[in-house]
């Protein structure tokens, strides 16, 4: 499934949430990421239309089954791609998870998993 930078940088978020067992609604997202809430509802919508979360009425969100298979995947990814920058470039750890972003945008799911 290819997802937009954006999207990935949500779905960490909402993955960083998910892990903590916090709520997942729309202004913990907009003060996470330092965005909007129409933006967060607006990419909320996207997930949602790719099946990987579900909203209820009251602003709410969940990861679907679909969703809670490929967050984690995504933020290992992440994570990795973000190390290896980090060490073998000497990239600032800012500019490497911007870097890594990027990758996981053009890199396939194959591809990711034999970065080194």
């Amino acid at each position: 499934m290819e997802l937009t930078g954006v999207q990935i940088r949500y779905l960490l978020a909402i993955q960083e949430l998910w892990e903590a067992h916090e709520s997942l609604r729309s202004v913990e997202l907009s003060r996470r990421l330092g965005v909007s809430k129409p933006s967060v509802h607006r990419v909320l919508a996207q997930l949602e239309e790719r099946g990987l979360l579900e909203r209820t009425p009251y602003g709410a969100a969940r990861l679907t089954q679909i969703g809670e298979e490929t967050a984690p995947r995504c933020a290992a990814s992440y994570r990795h791609l973000t190390v290896c920058l980090t060490e073998r470039l000497a990239l600032c750890p800012e500019t490497a998870r911007r870097a890594a972003l990027a990758l996981m945008t053009q890199l396939d799911r194959e591809e990711l998993e034999r970065v080194p």
